[in-house]
């Protein structure tokens, strides 16, 4: 179970409660095992799955990987039921009344899931919309990054995510500093922030006001911990914190302990109990 929306998702439905927050995901699964299995795990985390839809002729979405050399390889299957993600009534309804909102490029791939995404995000208007780029093979273009980055009010993305979209998107060289080149990212789209993750050193937070980092602490590693959805979960403390409007500095150190403790973890989506979201929640402070 996974995918970088869903690994946000399942980290906001840990941190959110203790704010009157709750978090769900909009997809679409087959109705295969595949499928039952990933809504039962998530109905057993007390995690909302009515926005899920089920397709009954499409698969489950799956993703292939094969290691190399010890590097691993994905290949993410086309022609899945999220590929199939529709416009109904019931999206139409919650759109409107949702705080804030996470999504990305892949999802957006086909016709179909890109246009409910872009009507779903249309229609959230009292939401904060956080677009985490996550490029993944070559299923993005220009199109897709633009539109993404006008319907948004934050950005999340890395160096290397950073200089592709800056290419695609004709606002900055190749060789110009990264720190020049945010800037004009953000004021190009007058976007409320950018998040700017840096894998094990942390997560940057650029603002109109300023520059923003915190220290990243070690957490006691668990056997079998891998960093795998520690940068989700930076995003989704980020758009939290966005959300009920912290100051930048509390957003920044509650990304890094998020981040931290995940890859203190074994697999993206651990399960996280009260006393550990209270350390991570209260250290911004």
């Amino acid at each position: 179970m996974g995918g970088a929306p869903l690994n946000a998702a399942l980290i906001a439905h840990a941190l959110g409660p203790t704010f009157g927050l709750g978090a769900a995901m909009v997809s679409r699964v087959g109705r295969d095992e595949l499928g039952d299995r990933l809504l039962e795990t998530l109905r057993q985390r007390d995690f909302e799955t009515r926005w899920i839809q089920r397709d009954d002729s499409a698969p489950t979405g799956r993703v292939l990987v094969e290691m190399a050399d010890g590097e691993p390889h994905y290949e993410i299957l086309e022609n899945v039921a999220w590929d199939r993600l529709a416009w109904n009534e019931e999206l139409a309804k919650l759109a409107p009344t949702v705080a804030g909102i996470t999504f990305g490029t892949l999802a957006q791939r086909s016709e179909a899931s890109g246009e409910t995404i872009r009507q779903f995000l249309e229609s959230a208007t009292a939401a904060v919309r956080m677009f985490d780029v996550n490029l993944r093979q070559s299923f993005y273009s220009p199109d897709v990054l633009r539109r993404s980055c006008e319907l948004a009010d934050a950005v999340k993305l890395n160096g290397d995510e950073l200089q592709v979209v800056a290419e695609q998107l004709e606002f900055g060289g190749a060789n110009e500093p990264t720190s020049e080149l945010v800037e004009r990212f953000r004021q190009a789209f007058e976007l409320r922030a950018v998040v700017l993750t840096h894998g094990s050193r942390g997560t940057e937070l650029v603002t109109a006001d300023g520059r923003y980092t915190a220290p990243v602490p070690r957490f006691p590693a668990e056997e079998g911990a891998d960093p795998v959805g520690a940068g989700d979960a930076c995003g989704a403390a980020c758009l939290l914190g966005l959300v009920l409007d912290w100051p930048p500095q509390r957003i920044v150190t509650t990304a890094n302990r998020t981040g931290a403790y995940i890859a203190s973890r074994r697999g993206a989506t651990p399960r996280i109990d009260a006393q550990a979201v209270m350390e991570l929640l209260t250290a911004g402070d």
